[in-house]
Protein backbone atom coordinates (compact mmCIF):
# COMPACT_ATOMS: atom_id res chain seq x y z
CA UNK A 1 0.00 0.00 0.00
CA UNK A 2 1.59 3.45 -1.14
CA UNK A 3 2.34 5.85 1.60
CA UNK A 4 -0.55 9.10 1.69
CA UNK A 5 1.11 11.85 -0.20
CA UNK A 6 0.98 15.19 0.97
CA UNK A 7 2.51 18.10 -1.60
CA UNK A 8 3.02 21.67 0.48
CA UNK A 9 3.77 25.15 -0.36
CA UNK A 10 1.44 25.70 -3.29
CA UNK A 11 1.88 29.78 -4.28
CA UNK A 12 -0.04 30.10 -7.33
CA UNK A 13 -2.45 29.07 -9.51
CA UNK A 14 -0.38 26.75 -11.61
CA UNK A 15 1.07 25.07 -8.62
CA UNK A 16 -2.27 24.06 -7.77
CA UNK A 17 -2.92 23.13 -11.51
CA UNK A 18 0.05 20.72 -11.48
CA UNK A 19 -0.76 19.29 -7.92
CA UNK A 20 -4.24 18.77 -8.47
CA UNK A 21 -3.38 16.92 -11.46
CA UNK A 22 -1.58 14.80 -9.34
CA UNK A 23 -2.16 11.34 -7.65
CA UNK A 24 -1.61 13.33 -4.28
CA UNK A 25 -3.53 12.93 -1.25
CA UNK A 26 -3.19 16.66 0.40
CA UNK A 27 -2.54 19.93 -0.77
CA UNK A 28 -0.79 21.98 1.64
CA UNK A 29 -0.73 26.30 1.74
CA UNK A 30 1.83 28.12 4.09
CA UNK A 31 -0.14 31.02 5.90
CA UNK A 32 3.08 32.06 7.52
CA UNK A 33 6.32 34.08 7.10
CA UNK A 34 8.24 31.94 3.89
CA UNK A 35 8.75 32.32 0.57
CA UNK A 36 5.58 30.04 -0.52
CA UNK A 37 2.88 32.33 1.83
CA UNK A 38 -0.32 32.91 0.38
CA UNK A 39 -3.33 34.61 1.54
CA UNK A 40 -7.23 33.60 1.91
CA UNK A 41 -7.80 35.71 -1.26
CA UNK A 42 -4.99 34.35 -3.38
CA UNK A 43 -6.31 30.78 -2.29
CA UNK A 44 -10.03 31.66 -2.92
CA UNK A 45 -9.51 32.90 -6.28
CA UNK A 46 -7.57 29.71 -7.23
CA UNK A 47 -10.25 27.39 -6.05
CA UNK A 48 -12.61 29.04 -8.05
CA UNK A 49 -11.73 27.90 -11.08
CA UNK A 50 -12.69 24.54 -9.75
CA UNK A 51 -16.04 25.12 -8.69
CA UNK A 52 -17.50 22.67 -11.26
CA UNK A 53 -15.07 20.01 -10.62
CA UNK A 54 -14.70 18.31 -6.95
CA UNK A 55 -11.24 18.69 -5.50
CA UNK A 56 -9.97 15.17 -5.20
CA UNK A 57 -7.45 15.78 -3.04
CA UNK A 58 -8.03 16.94 1.06
CA UNK A 59 -6.44 20.51 1.27
CA UNK A 60 -4.14 21.95 4.39
CA UNK A 61 -4.00 25.35 5.85
CA UNK A 62 -0.16 25.51 7.40
CA UNK A 63 0.21 27.78 10.58
CA UNK A 64 2.81 28.61 12.63
CA UNK A 65 2.36 29.71 16.15
CA UNK A 66 -0.53 31.96 14.75
CA UNK A 67 -3.53 33.40 16.94
CA UNK A 68 -6.46 30.56 17.01
CA UNK A 69 -9.11 33.77 16.11
CA UNK A 70 -7.32 33.84 12.67
CA UNK A 71 -6.76 30.25 12.37
CA UNK A 72 -10.76 29.76 12.78
CA UNK A 73 -11.40 32.84 10.52
CA UNK A 74 -9.48 31.26 7.84
CA UNK A 75 -10.84 27.95 8.14
CA UNK A 76 -13.99 29.53 7.59
CA UNK A 77 -13.47 31.92 4.81
CA UNK A 78 -11.48 28.48 2.75
CA UNK A 79 -12.58 25.17 2.27
CA UNK A 80 -9.79 23.66 3.63
CA UNK A 81 -9.76 20.17 5.21
CA UNK A 82 -7.16 20.14 7.73
CA UNK A 83 -5.00 22.56 10.12
CA UNK A 84 -1.67 21.85 10.48
CA UNK A 85 -0.15 23.57 13.63
CA UNK A 86 3.58 23.91 12.21
CA UNK A 87 5.49 25.73 14.78
CA UNK A 88 6.58 25.31 18.58
CA UNK A 89 2.70 25.24 19.93
CA UNK A 90 2.21 23.84 23.44
CA UNK A 91 -0.59 20.94 24.25
CA UNK A 92 -2.83 23.67 25.92
CA UNK A 93 -2.56 25.37 22.66
CA UNK A 94 -3.92 22.63 20.55
CA UNK A 95 -6.56 21.71 23.13
CA UNK A 96 -8.01 25.52 22.50
CA UNK A 97 -7.67 25.39 18.99
CA UNK A 98 -9.89 22.60 18.88
CA UNK A 99 -13.32 24.18 20.58
CA UNK A 100 -12.24 26.93 17.97
CA UNK A 101 -12.19 24.46 14.65
CA UNK A 102 -14.29 21.28 13.71
CA UNK A 103 -11.25 20.05 11.68
CA UNK A 104 -8.26 17.72 11.93
CA UNK A 105 -5.24 19.22 13.45
CA UNK A 106 -1.96 17.78 12.72
CA UNK A 107 0.94 18.92 14.76
CA UNK A 108 4.56 18.76 13.71
CA UNK A 109 7.99 17.91 15.25
CA UNK A 110 11.08 18.93 14.42
CA UNK A 111 13.18 16.36 15.33
CA UNK A 112 15.96 16.94 17.84
CA UNK A 113 16.69 16.07 21.70
CA UNK A 114 13.29 16.59 22.67
CA UNK A 115 10.82 15.85 20.12
CA UNK A 116 9.76 12.55 21.30
CA UNK A 117 8.81 14.25 25.04
CA UNK A 118 7.06 17.29 22.55
CA UNK A 119 5.57 14.44 21.25
CA UNK A 120 4.45 12.58 23.31
CA UNK A 121 2.49 15.65 25.27
CA UNK A 122 0.30 15.70 22.34
CA UNK A 123 -1.59 12.38 23.21
CA UNK A 124 -5.20 12.09 22.50
CA UNK A 125 -4.68 15.93 20.66
CA UNK A 126 -3.97 15.80 17.18
CA UNK A 127 -5.05 13.43 14.32
CA UNK A 128 -1.98 13.35 12.83
CA UNK A 129 2.05 13.97 13.27
CA UNK A 130 4.27 15.47 10.91
CA UNK A 131 8.68 14.49 11.28
CA UNK A 132 10.40 17.54 10.07
CA UNK A 133 13.67 18.97 9.82
CA UNK A 134 14.67 22.45 11.56
CA UNK A 135 16.98 24.83 10.49
CA UNK A 136 17.67 28.15 12.15
CA UNK A 137 15.53 30.95 10.81
CA UNK A 138 13.28 28.52 8.97
CA UNK A 139 10.65 26.28 9.79
CA UNK A 140 10.57 23.77 7.08
CA UNK A 141 10.58 24.07 3.24
CA UNK A 142 14.79 24.35 3.32
CA UNK A 143 15.52 20.80 1.53
CA UNK A 144 17.29 19.73 4.19
CA UNK A 145 16.54 16.39 6.05
CA UNK A 146 16.77 15.20 10.02
CA UNK A 147 18.59 11.85 10.21
CA UNK A 148 15.92 9.33 8.63
CA UNK A 149 17.63 6.88 11.55
CA UNK A 150 15.36 7.98 14.30
CA UNK A 151 12.60 7.44 12.27
CA UNK A 152 11.59 4.40 13.78
CA UNK A 153 11.39 5.94 17.57
CA UNK A 154 8.66 8.63 16.10
CA UNK A 155 6.76 5.62 14.45
CA UNK A 156 6.93 3.99 18.25
CA UNK A 157 5.21 6.93 19.57
CA UNK A 158 2.66 7.43 16.85
CA UNK A 159 1.65 3.94 17.16
CA UNK A 160 1.07 4.21 20.87
CA UNK A 161 -0.89 7.06 19.88
CA UNK A 162 -2.61 5.03 17.17
CA UNK A 163 -2.40 8.02 14.85
CA UNK A 164 -0.25 8.30 11.40
CA UNK A 165 3.16 9.78 10.90
CA UNK A 166 4.24 11.73 8.19
CA UNK A 167 7.90 12.39 6.78
CA UNK A 168 8.85 15.97 5.77
CA UNK A 169 12.41 17.47 5.01
CA UNK A 170 14.77 17.05 2.01
CA UNK A 171 12.46 14.41 -0.07
CA UNK A 172 12.96 14.29 -3.28
CA UNK A 173 13.35 11.83 -6.23
CA UNK A 174 17.01 10.87 -5.81
CA UNK A 175 16.03 9.43 -2.03
CA UNK A 176 12.60 8.80 -1.92
CA UNK A 177 13.44 4.73 -2.15
CA UNK A 178 15.55 5.05 0.68
CA UNK A 179 12.87 6.36 2.78
CA UNK A 180 10.07 4.04 1.36
CA UNK A 181 12.45 1.04 3.48
CA UNK A 182 10.99 2.75 6.91
CA UNK A 183 7.03 2.12 5.75
CA UNK A 184 6.31 4.82 6.83
CA UNK A 185 2.16 6.25 6.92
CA UNK A 186 2.60 9.54 4.67
CA UNK A 187 5.18 11.87 2.70
CA UNK A 188 5.32 15.41 3.09
CA UNK A 189 7.28 16.82 -0.33
CA UNK A 190 7.34 21.11 -0.63
CA UNK A 191 11.00 21.93 -2.43
CA UNK A 192 11.98 18.56 -3.53
CA UNK A 193 9.16 18.86 -6.47
CA UNK A 194 10.34 22.66 -7.48
CA UNK A 195 12.28 23.81 -10.38
CA UNK A 196 12.53 27.34 -10.39
CA UNK A 197 10.55 27.69 -7.56
CA UNK A 198 7.68 26.29 -8.43
CA UNK A 199 5.65 23.29 -8.61
CA UNK A 200 6.95 20.52 -11.51
CA UNK A 201 4.37 18.44 -13.18
CA UNK A 202 6.94 16.02 -14.15
CA UNK A 203 9.08 15.81 -11.03
CA UNK A 204 5.57 14.97 -8.98
CA UNK A 205 4.97 12.66 -11.85
CA UNK A 206 8.82 10.73 -11.18
CA UNK A 207 7.95 10.86 -7.45
CA UNK A 208 4.76 9.39 -7.83
CA UNK A 209 5.86 6.29 -10.12
CA UNK A 210 9.27 5.87 -7.99
CA UNK A 211 7.21 5.17 -5.14
CA UNK A 212 4.61 2.76 -6.82
CA UNK A 213 7.38 1.41 -8.54
CA UNK A 214 9.04 0.50 -5.06
CA UNK A 215 5.28 -0.65 -4.09
CA UNK A 216 5.48 -3.04 -6.72
CA UNK A 217 8.93 -4.52 -6.14
CA UNK A 218 7.37 -4.72 -2.21
CA UNK A 219 4.75 -7.20 -3.64
CA UNK A 220 6.91 -9.53 -5.65
CA UNK A 221 9.07 -9.65 -2.60
CA UNK A 222 6.31 -10.68 -0.85
CA UNK A 223 4.98 -13.10 -3.29
CA UNK A 224 8.58 -14.88 -3.95
CA UNK A 225 8.50 -15.31 -0.13
CA UNK A 226 5.22 -17.58 -0.48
Amino acid sequence: MLPKLKLCGNHSSQDLENTMKSEADYLGFVFAESKRKVTSEQVTKWLQKYTDEPIKQQLVALFVNEEIDVIKQTMEEVPFDIVQCHGSESPQYVEALRKKVKQPIWKVIHSNEQALTYMGSFAGLVDAFIIDYRHEGAWGGTGQRFDWGEIPLYQQEANKQQVPLFIAGGINNTNINQLLTFHVDGIDVSSGIEQDGFKSEQLIAELVERMRENEKHISRSKGALR
